[in-house]
This record gives C-alpha cells, structure tokens and sequence, in this order.
C-alpha cells in the first residue's frame, strides 16, 4: 500500500478527526488525543500492512490493458492471488491463465466490451428514467455535499479500493467536484465534505483494508487539497457507508442535520463515489429523514450524474476471486441513479448557479 500523503497530526486545534473518528470535529482535539491518533498512525504507516501480501492481487495496468478498467481486488485464494503477483513481476506470463478459472464458475460467463454495452444498453431500456435535465441553483439555500472524493477511492495506485489505471468515470467526477467546488467557494455557498477515514484494527467488511488514517487514502484527492483552508467548508471524516448515519453523535445530535439548518439549506447537490454504495445510502437515509421532518429546513436531494462515478470489476475478472462480486462500472452506475430516483432524489445531468 503506497502512502499518498500523511496526515498532519501536529498538537494544533484539530478539525477534521474526532477522538473516536466518527463524527465531524465541531470541538479542537486535546493534545493527547492527538498523540494517540500521532501514535495510531505511525503504527500504522510503519506495520505497511504486510500480511495483505499473502492475500491481495492487485490487478496491475497489464491486467487492466487484458480487460479490467477499474479497480484493484483482493483475493483469499492462495492460487489466484499467486497467479496475479507472478503475471505482476514478470509481465510476461499469458494472462488468460488469471483471467480463465480451471472450473467453470456456474452463472458466470465472458463479457468483452461490446457485451458490457449491450449488457448496459438492455438494462437502460429495461430500468429506464429521466433524469431533471439541467438544475440551475440560485444563490442561497442550498449546499454542495462531497462523499468520498479521498485518495483511496480516487488516485490510481493509492491503495487497495483506488483504481489501478486512469479511469474516465473518475476523473469526469473529480474534474466536476473542483468546478463545482470553485463557484460554491467564489459565492460563499456552504460545502459539506465527506471523507472515508478508518482505524486498523476496525475493518469494514466486505471490503479489504482501505482509507485508513496516516496513509494518506483518508486525504482529499491533490484537485481539492485546497478545499482544507476554505472558511465555508465542513468536513466529515466517516467510518461507515452511510454518511448520514455517521453524523449521528452519541447524544443523538446530527453533525449534517444542524449544517442543514445552520444554513437554512433546501436543496442539497450530491457528488462523489460511490453512486450506488455511499452516494446512494447517504441520499437514501437524508431522504427518508426529510420525508419525517428531521431535517428541516430541507426539501430536496440533487444528485448530479456527471459528478458522481463508481467502480469497476468486470465480471471476467470477479469470477476468478472468491467471494468478489462482479461490478460493472457503467451497469452499477445507472443502477445507482435509478435507486435514488425511486427514492426521491432528483437526478441531474447539467449544473449551473445562477449569478
């Protein structure tokens, strides 16, 4: 796992990590709880998560160039996880002998480029929407929400849920979230960023080891590094899928909920990834709270298709991994937008703030 950036742990007023890495920092750590997580993270850097070696395949741009455009998984089969790291170092063993499994995997089959379109082109006119075209926001009552825009789902090689080549879905998306980002911070909008942050010792199954703090998974991507000093900007580090579940303070008071009502926000736009994991939960959960009055003064939920991407693991590649599950990028993509659609979200494919 390559660190990417660390994290300034220095004993100065902390507000982006909370003593229990759950709840967005409305209060500064005190020096000691700062020299724990200090301490955390540079057991963490250093212990370089040795033992995943035995178990992660990282599917390397070779495999990715033979048909995988997304990003690198993990295996708990010794043989595959072998055969993945052999074609890794040489570079020159035949990568179907990775690709193809000794035993048919029942239920599975071969999907090349033109099938994953016509897969995707067949699901679109079976589960179809429209999406509500382009939203113009004005400039008040409303605030952008960022999930996940982290290194550890967004840099290529940044870790073990990051993709392994240059992704086009990603980039759009992150390419969006800096636009859009600069125009909410020019107009003084309020910003509310998630980040996936995780302790070692508290996985978060059924995925591998990812975004864990002092590795610099957990960080903003380099484009929205600058988003750290912006005044109207609120980050949330999270530990769990759901970001709204993970404002919710022990006391029962929402980090997000009282953002909402501290800028009288209406309409919420969401960005980030993943559209049909954490973007979907979080837009799900604000929905159905707002739909019993628990987030006042909110009324609608806007997800921005072009500013919102997910991951790829093509079937051929998932069959040959226990216990993955094959994650078209395109297919799951709309999946997403179309669960939130049937949730109450609006879906958005243009963005633009009027003056």
């Amino acid at each position: 796992m390559r660190p990417v950036r660390a994290l300034d742990l220095s004993c100065q007023p902390a507000t982006h990590i909370s003593s229990s890495c759950k709840i967005a920092c409305m209060k500064p750590m005190s020096c000691h709880e700062q020299e724990q997580h200090a301490e955390l993270a540079a057991a963490t850097t250093n212990s370089g998560f040795d033992w995943l070696e035995d178990s992660v395949s990282f599917l390397t741009a070779d495999v990715d160039a033979a048909g995988c455009g997304g990003y690198g998984w993990w295996s708990d089969d010794p043989a595959t996880a072998a055969a993945a790291a052999a074609a890794r170092r040489a570079g020159e063993q035949d990568l179907a002998a990775i690709r193809e499994p000794a035993e048919p995997v029942a239920g599975a089959r071969r999907m090349g480029t033109e099938a994953d379109a016509a897969a995707v082109d067949s699901l679109r006119s079976q589960i179809p929407f429209q999406t509500d075209g382009e939203l113009i926001l004005p400039p008040r009552d409303v605030g952008l929400v960022l999930v996940d825009l982290c290194n550890g789902f967004c840099t290529v090689g940044a870790g073990n849920l990051a993709p392994v080549a240059p992704n086009k879905q990603i980039s759009k998306m992150v390419e969006e979230a800096a636009r859009l980002s600069k125009l909410f911070c020019d107009r003084n909008l309020p910003i509310f960023a998630f980040l996936d942050t995780h302790y070692p010792d508290k996985p978060e199954p059924p995925y591998p080891p990812h975004c864990i703090i002092g590795t610099g998974e957990e960080n903003f991507v380099p484009d929205l590094e600058w988003l750290e000093k912006e005044p109207n900007v609120t980050i949330k580090r999270k530990s769990c899928i759901d970001g709204y579940i993970s404002c919710i303070e022990e006391d029962g008071s929402s980090v997000f909920v009282d953002w909402v009502g501290k800028y009288q926000i209406k309409t919420v736009l969401v960005l980030g990834i993943c559209t049909d994991i954490c973007v979907l939960d979080f837009a799900s959960s604000t929905l159905a709270a707002r739909n019993i009055d628990r987030v006042p003064p909110l009324r609608d939920v806007v997800i921005y298709s072009e500013g919102c991407a997910t991951y790829d693991l093509p079937v051929e590649i998932a069959m040959n991994i226990k216990g993955a599950l094959a994650h078209p990028q395109d297919l799951m993509h709309h999946i997403g937008l179309y669960m939130a659609k049937g949730r109450g979200a609006k879906v958005v494919d243009r963005v633009v703030i009027e003056p």
